[in-house]
């Protein structure tokens, strides 16, 4: 099996990433190094030093470079994509009143273009991609630890987890791909 999974500096893909190695998985790998922290790096090289590192493709690329991921899909031929969209650094922004617009802005339409780029590479690539899994994240939906209605969110995260899980949705049924929501 091979699989793709964006975010791999990140805590869920660093140790998913982890998993997949160890049972022997090929796995291609990607991150963006713009914004990384000293933290983030130190992930990356744990990865290239693993036993496993030989089953590893680690591509430092921006998401939202459609080109570029289209030519992965094509060279490595995943069976399955986990794009790990970062809504942390979303509700970080919130939580710095002085940076809250733009912060927000920037990070919300990195997370929506980003997963745009990954799902048109993913179904325009020659590949044989069989599955998909997008992350979404319960905790977004709700910075009060009330129970909140995923069709009203109240903060800029949850919205944008929610117009990720709807694109995912529309994209599966188009492409007749399945994807996973998680």
């Amino acid at each position: 099996m091979s699989v793709m999974v964006t975010n791999v500096s990140g805590f869920l893909g660093f140790h998913l990433t982890q998993k997949l190695l160890a049972k022997g998985h090929n796995v291609v790998g990607l991150y963006t190094s713009k914004d990384q922290t000293e933290f983030e790096y130190q992930r990356i090289s744990k990865l290239i030093n693993c036993p496993n590192a030989n089953h590893l493709a680690i591509h430092d690329l921006d998401i939202g470079a459609t080109n570029e991921l289209t030519e992965l899909f094509n060279k490595y031929s995943p069976t399955s994509l986990v794009h790990l969209t970062d809504y942390e650094a979303i509700l970080r922004a919130e939580l710095e009143p002085s940076r809250i617009i733009p912060a927000n802005q920037a990070a919300a339409q990195q997370a929506i273009a980003q997963l745009l780029c990954i799902l048109q590479s993913a179904t325009s690539s020659n590949t044989s991609l069989q599955h998909c899994i997008i992350n979404s994240s319960h905790h977004v939906y709700t910075t009060t630890g009330d129970s909140c209605s995923t069709e009203h969110p109240d903060n800029l995260a949850a919205a944008i987890a929610r117009a990720n899980e709807l694109v995912s949705h529309s994209t599966s049924t188009q492409a007749q791909l399945p994807i996973t929501v998680l």
